[in-house]
Parts: structure tokens; C-alpha cells; sequence
């Protein structure tokens, strides 16, 4: 469970297990938000390392997360404590993608997982919209997916947001900037960007997809249900 704690306003602590295969840019992503620069170099992560980032929301709160990132050859998971996790792969490779499945059997599934795919500013995109759909349907019903880059800043603050936006059961819950020393100064989509309608429908389809590849069995087995009274009362 989160903590919470007072000190000039409400902190809110949340422990989050990031995961996903080498080189997919998770340290990457944290390197961002602490101090806005994008590392061009790659520096593995051995085991795990642990990062802490606030976020200044539009409620009189900061969220802190504690972040677990785990390094991609890691085999120790343990995501028992944690209050969410963030998988990420890279969108220009399937492999990376197609390993998601074992690390979300890492997870117990009562948390809430956000399902990021890393360098889409990149042309050489080799896993796209259609295909992410099909792999993430058996999580679909506690997931949320989104595009984003580390490089370009674009949707990189969406997972973190996300998160809160669910532990806290505050839906229209923003971060905003802050003239506090170490807080991020991040600016989401506003809800009338083209940025923020796109990422909406592609959820919206993909959460419909997995309502109808449960709801359709069960009208296939009503429709043999009617069809065996009908012949009853004929008879």
C-alpha cells in the first residue's frame, strides 16, 4: 500500500518495479526525469538500482516513487511489495517485445502494469499498433499501454501518471510544473491535443477488443441455449 506522510504539503509514496530486456532505455527514461538530459550511452544495469522521482500534481500533493528498475538480465524479480510495475520494450525490435511475456509472469495479477514501447520516434519502427493489440489482450482488463520516447520527451511522463491516476482513484489528477527545488517540471497533453485524443482511441480500441473476445463465447453458447429451447417447444 502506498505511504502516506505530512510535511509542507501531503507526500504520497509509491514503490514501482520497472522491468524489461537490455538496452530497451528504462534507465534511460529515469535519467530523464531526474535531470532532463537524454543519455546517449548505454550503461547496463547489473541486478537492480534504485531511483526516487516527485511529481507535483494539480491536487495540494507530490507523489514520490520509489522506483525499482531491475536490469534486463536480471532473473531475481520480486514485485510482491511493489504498488505497480512498468514494463517497457523497444518498438524497433520484436524481441524485446515478444520477451514481455516473460516478464509480466513476473508479476502478480493484482497489480496495475503499464506497458510502454520505447523509441518511437525512431523510423525504423518494427512493432506496431495491431500487433501490441493482439499481445497484451490476456492483460488487457488491469493494463494500459503507451507509445513513448525518452529522447523526444514524448508521453514520457504518461506511465507516472497513469499510476497515480489509479492508486489514487483520481482520474482527472495532473502533474504540473513547480518552483519547488527537485520536483519535475512535466507537462502533459492537454485533453483537446491531437497527442492526448490519439493515445484515447488507441486504448479505447484496444480495451473494446478484449471486452468482445470475452462477451462473444458466452453469446455463441446463449445462441445454442435458444436455439435447444426453441427445438423443445417445437416438439
Amino acid at each position: 500500500m502506498p505511504t502516506y506522510y505530512k510535511t509542507i504539503m501531503e507526500y504520497i509514496t509509491f514503490n514501482i518495479a520497472l522491468i524489461g530486456d537490455e538496452g530497451v532505455g528504462k534507465s534511460t527514461l529515469l535519467h530523464r526525469h531526474s535531470n532532463g538530459n537524454f543519455k546517449k550511452t548505454y550503461d547496463q544495469t547489473h541486478n537492480f538500482d534504485f531511483h526516487v522521482l516527485k511529481f507535483k500534481t494539480n491536487y495540494p500533493c507530490i507523489v514520490e516513487f520509489t522506483i525499482q528498475d531491475y536490469g534486463g538480465s536480471n532473473e531475481n524479480i520480486n514485485c510482491e511489495k511493489v504498488d505497480a510495475v512498468i514494463a517497457m520494450f523497444d518498438v524497433t525490435s520484436e524481441t524485446t517485445f515478444d520477451n514481455l511475456e516473460y516478464w509480466i509472469g513476473q508479476i502478480p495479477s493484482d497489480k496495475p502494469l503499464i506497458i510502454c514501447g520505447n523509441k518511437c520516434d525512431l523510423p525504423n519502427r518494427r512493432v506496431f499498433g495491431k500487433q501490441i493489440r493482439e499481445g497484451l489482450k490476456p492483460q488487457m482488463f488491469n493494463t494500459f499501454y503507451y507509445d513513448i520516447s525518452a529522447k523526444s520527451n514524448y508521453n514520457y511522463d504518461k506511465p507516472f501518471l497513469k499510476i497515480c491516476q489509479i492508486l489514487m482513484s483520481k482520474h482527472d489528477l495532473l502533474f504540473v510544473s513547480s518552483d519547488l527545488e527537485g520536483i519535475n517540471n512535466s507537462h502533459p497533453p492537454t485533453p483537446d491535443s491531437e497527442d492526448y485524443k490519439r493515445d484515447q482511441i488507441n486504448q479505447l480500441v484496444m480495451n473494446a477488443e478484449t471486452v468482445l473476445e470475452t462477451i462473444y463465447p458466452l453469446i455463441k453458447s446463449l445462441r445454442k441455449d435458444m436455439n435447444r429451447i426453441k427445438q423443445f417447444l417445437k416438439e
